[in-house]
């Protein structure tokens, strides 16, 4: 039998309640080890690519909607067809 280590398991889920309610299950299956997987929202994820937070540091107005096109720059393809790759991706 195989052993998966959790640091190498990624849970990319579409909202955060449905996050908080994977994160609730594997607790319940794995016990402690579950402190050791990782579980992210698409905008989680990308906000932890690309060093960015909800709030703008500079202006403190909302960055949330910029999240996505900044994380199409780390695709390999257009910044236009990466963009609409991770809009179709995330369902908006």
């Amino acid at each position: 039998m195989c052993t998966i280590q959790p640091e190498s398991i990624l849970i990319l889920c579409f909202n955060h309640g449905t996050m908080i309610e994977l994160r609730r299950r594997i607790k319940a299956l794995t016990g402690k080890r579950s402190a050791r997987v990782t579980a992210m929202t698409f905008h989680g994820l990308a906000m932890r690519i690309t060093g960015r937070c909800l709030l703008d540091p500079h202006s403190g107005k909302n960055g949330f909607p910029g999240i996505i096109p900044s994380m199409a720059t780390w695709l390999p393809l257009k910044q236009e067809r990466s963009t609409q790759y991770l809009r179709q991706l995330c369902c908006f």
